[in-house]
C-alpha cells in the first residue's frame, strides 16, 4: 500500500498521507493560491471506492483531492474534471479490447520440438496487442533476445484461459 502520495498542480505539488490525510513538503508557488494542510482522503475514498488499499496511486492530480486550507476554508475537488476523466477512461476502455495469442518459442531456446506460449493482452488493435504482449515476454523472459523472435501461431478476440488437464492427459 502506498501510504505517501504527492498532489501535483501547475501550481507546484504537495505530499500527503493517505491514512491521515495530513499535508507535508509542499512546494506550491502563487498560482496555487492557499496551502492546504490536510486531504480529505475519506471524500476521494467514496468517489473511488472500488480502488483497493494496494492500488492508492502514490501521484495524483491536486484537483481529483478535496482539502482544508492553512485557513479553515474546505475547497472541494473539482467535480467536472473527475466527470470529464471518468468519461475519457471509459472510451478508452471501450477503444481498447482483450486479445488471446498463442505464441511458438523460438528454435534456439525450444526442444526443437516446437514449444508454445498463451498470453492475454489488450490494444487498441490485435497489433497493438501482439506487440505488447511480444514485449512482456521478452521483459519476463531475456533468454528470449528480439521479441520478433516469438512467432505468431493465433490471435483471439477476447481473454481465455488454457483448461487444458495437463496432469491427466
Amino acid at each position: 500500500m502506498n501510504t505517501i502520495c504527492k498532489a501535483i498542480s501547475t501550481g507546484g505539488s504537495f505530499t500527503f498521507c493517505w491514512k491521515t490525510g495530513v499535508v507535508s513538503d509542499i512546494e506550491l508557488d502563487y498560482r496555487f493560491g492557499v496551502v492546504p494542510i490536510k486531504v480529505n482522503v475519506a471524500e476521494w475514498r467514496s468517489a473511488y471506492p472500488d480502488c483497493l488499499d494496494s492500488e492508492l496511486p502514490a501521484t495524483i492530480d491536486v484537483l481529483d483531492l478535496g482539502y482544508v486550507t492553512q485557513y479553515g476554508i474546505y475547497t472541494h475537488p473539482c467535480y467536472s474534471w473527475r466527470a470529464e476523466r471518468n468519461k475519457m477512461r471509459e472510451e478508452e476502455e471501450e477503444n481498447t479490447k482483450e486479445y488471446t495469442i498463442v505464441f511458438r518459442y523460438p528454435d534456439y531456446i525450444s526442444d526443437g520440438y516446437g514449444e508454445y506460449r498463451v498470453d492475454s493482452s489488450k490494444g487498441e488493435t490485435a497489433c497493438n496487442a501482439i506487440n505488447t504482449a511480444k514485449k512482456l515476454v521478452t521483459e519476463a523472459l531475456p533468454f528470449i533476445t528480439d521479441p520478433d523472435d516469438l512467432q505468431v501461431i493465433a490471435t483471439f478476440k477476447g481473454g481465455h484461459e488454457d483448461i487444458t488437464p495437463w496432469e491427466d492427459l
